[in-house]
């Protein structure tokens, strides 16, 4: 394999493990108002909404996978 594309392909494996990390660290007020953002640039994106959805409703201590209401 040519040493060109294997540098493009490590490369976008370690963006992609960047940008994975520092949406899971993010806070969830902040991921939405990411979503949103994007939302109003590109109005018509269903799986944006969708994640906007979930976003919203998993926010707080009642979605966290450590609340024992949950694991019930």
């Amino acid at each position: 394999m040519n040493q060109a594309l294997q540098l493009f392909i490590v490369a976008l494996l370690v963006i992609g493990a960047a940008v994975l990390a520092t949406w899971r660290l993010m806070s969830g007020t902040l991921r939405l108002r990411m979503i949103e953002g994007l939302l109003r640039v590109l109005p018509g994106n269903a799986w944006l909404q969708s994640l906007a959805a979930r976003q919203r409703t998993a926010t707080g201590c009642s979605a966290c996978e450590r609340n024992p209401e949950k694991r019930a």
